[in-house]
């Protein structure tokens, strides 16, 4: 088993990878089978690959190639865009996933940008927006063309997440190091397009309400997670969340919020308009899966560390990816029971779900 080392910058969990990790030259199919709608996919940062768990499937379907140290995920139509991080070496590339076909089409190059990490679609799925950590920079990023053709400064240390407003006027950064989220207006350029917000230490998940009025930012330094809204722009409330909360995701009714508790272990599942928290689910697998040995006297120690976190669209089943277990957790979040654990790769982060087309 290759020795563990958990990187951290600016404050936030960046990413638990072998010490040294080859980048593959090529990305490269291992096998191939089709992606249905509902289908998961979750990145193995460890092994620089991802794979596909079709529905009703707890074995992977197909495993695929990409960069280093891939982070993030987002899809549309028939098109997935991961980051890839990188490992010591800060990454500075995008592989893009055909879905139908089921393969890598193309890696795109950064230039200059590194450390690239959340994603967010445009509407037109041609465009895609990613944040660059090293840069402290949102970016836009044409698919098609392979060129960054819009960029803009949050002037934040780490630079790590991002969601877009529904009419595609704003998105929202959270930056790690400087314990803040940038909120961006897209029709501007220059240092006056954002508009930093203090949260707490360790502002690193976020997750936009369905109308559009709330921004719930996971401060895991802080074990917190503060409320802004998105009209005045101020902070109107903080939750505490224990422990190391590092992404947070709505229903799609809006009714609940779930947190990933990566130092506790636990997904905690917050009521949106009382705030109040409701129920804690373990994400501790099974006893025929065994979680690779963390530091003894770290802030994970026991816990599974679920991080990326989705809901299917029916608000029924969330499914959680746990890098220190190798698992995701499949949720049923009527009853707040784990429903299934698939194992991965090592050290799953990144997750999504295929789209209807």
């Amino acid at each position: 088993m290759p020795i563990l080392t958990i990187a951290l910058l600016s404050g936030g969990l960046l990413g638990i990878q072998p010490a040294s990790t080859p980048a593959p030259t090529q990305p490269q199919v291992i096998s191939v089978r089709p992606a249905d709608p509902g289908s998961v996919i979750v990145l193995n940062k460890a092994e620089a690959n991802g794979m596909i768990f079709r529905p009703g499937e707890s074995e992977a379907a197909t495993t695929f190639e990409v960069g280093n140290g891939p982070h993030e995920v987002a899809m549309a139509g028939t098109l997935a865009v991961v980051s890839n991080y990188g490992g010591p070496t800060p990454g500075s590339t995008l592989t893009v996933i055909d879905l139908i076909k089921l393969q890598p089409v193309k890696t795109i190059s950064l230039g200059d940008y590194r450390r690239p990490h959340g994603l967010a679609f445009m509407r037109d799925g041609r465009h895609i927006l990613v944040t660059a950590e090293v840069n402290q920079s949102l970016i836009q990023v044409n698919i098609d063309s392979g060129e960054v053709v819009k960029s803009w400064e949050t002037g934040q240390q780490g630079s790590h997440m991002v969601v877009l407003s529904a009419d595609e006027k704003t998105a929202y950064v959270t930056n790690v190091g400087s314990g803040s989220v940038s909120i961006v207006d897209l029709a501007k350029q220059g240092q006056e397009a954002a508009t930093a917000v203090v949260t707490a230490p360790g502002a690193e998940g976020l997750a936009l309400s369905p109308d559009g009025k709330e921004l719930w930012v996971a401060n895991n330094k802080s074990d917190s997670i503060c409320i802004v809204d998105t009209g005045t722009k101020a902070v109107t409330a903080t939750v505490p969340c224990a422990t190391y909360p590092l992404r947070v995701a709505f229903t799609p009714d809006g009714a609940r919020v779930l947190a990933a508790a990566s130092g506790s272990g636990e997904i905690i599942v917050y009521n949106a308009k009382t705030r109040a928290e409701e129920r804690r689910i373990s994400t501790a697998p099974g006893e025929d899966i065994v979680a690779d040995p963390l530091s003894p006297d770290g802030p994970f120690k026991g816990s599974a560390i679920p991080i990326g976190i989705v809901i299917t669209s029916d608000g029924a089943t969330a499914y959680t990816a746990c890098t220190a277990s190798g698992t995701i957790a499949k949720i049923d979040l009527d009853s707040g029971k784990v429903m299934a654990h698939f194992k991965t790769g090592k050290n799953p982060d990144g997750i999504g779900l295929v789209p209807r087309r």
